[in-house]
């Protein structure tokens, strides 16, 4: 194995996410806790370093409207219903919500916290800097709907489960949980940049400077974090007691949508 220096200097940069976990296959106990709490710093410092990026450019991408309108459709959230966004970001959802449902957000960054906060108000709004490592501090069933926008599946593989689980628990019976990634085997591959770029060339020329920024922000992306297999998620979402319903490609197939139900008996 390589010296610890090394690992965390080629970490994010040269090395991915799945090589550096598979470097310390063979690490010691001490040596191995002592990378990982390195990789859960960088990754942090990454999260803030782009929350204005997250905040500005990001939404402008060319297919975000369509994939927008997606999850709120599947959210299908009505009057009295409460939200749950987990790794809500700066609170994107939040404005999209009538005034009759009741929206929580749930980051564990500050920096994307501080801009939820301070973009996003409203009677029914409310946002929450939650630890990722620890128990939501809600009720059991307490949410009819939870979101899971491009967030959780950046955890690692025991963390996801572990969240999933939670995720389960303060969701109603019958309620319904949304969740959205960029996956490992996304359908059609670099054929979807393509496609994204020319099925609206007026629309990429005018965002031109948000794809500029996703350029690198989406490498580091590829680097930091875990990256999941569609089937690999159906798994850990099945196995977590929520039954899927549905499931839909957006982002000309690089984003996999998942819309599943709680089952009343945990599996």
């Amino acid at each position: 194995m390589k010296k610890i220096e090394t690992l965390l200097d080629q970490f994010g940069t040269t090395m991915s996410y799945r090589q550096l976990v598979a470097e310390l296959e063979d690490a010691d106990e001490t040596t191995r806790a002592t990378v990982l709490v390195a990789v859960a710093q960088k990754q942090a410092d990454f999260w803030a370093e782009s929350a204005e990026y997250y905040q500005e450019a990001h939404p402008r991408l060319p297919g975000m409207k369509a994939h927008n309108k997606w999850v709120l459709k599947a959210v299908d959230a009505i009057p009295g219903d409460r939200v749950l966004d987990i790794g809500c970001g700066c609170g994107r959802f939040a404005p999209m919500f009538h005034r009759g449902i009741q929206y929580m957000g749930v980051d564990p960054s500050a920096a994307m916290f501080e801009i939820a906060r301070r973009e996003h108000t409203g009677d029914n709004i409310h946002f929450l800097q939650w630890p990722d490592n620890t128990k939501l501090p809600f009720g059991d069933g307490y949410f009819d709907i939870v979101l899971a926008n491009w967030s959780i599946v950046y955890m690692e593989p025991n963390k996801l489960q572990a969240t999933l689980f939670d995720l389960r628990r303060v969701i109603r019976p019958g309620g319904r949980f949304v969740l959205t990634a960029i996956v490992a085997n996304a359908r059609w591959g670099w054929l979807a940049t393509v496609r994204s770029t020319f099925s609206n060339p007026l629309e990429t020329w005018r965002q031109r400077d948000a794809i500029r920024q996703a350029i690198p922000f989406g490498r580091s992306i590829g680097l930091l974090f875990p990256s999941y297999m569609e089937w690999e998620l159906d798994g850990l979402v099945t196995q977590a007691g929520l039954r899927i319903v549905a499931t839909q490609h957006t982002l000309w197939g690089r984003s996999y949508g998942i819309v599943a139900k709680r089952l009343s008996q945990p599996p």
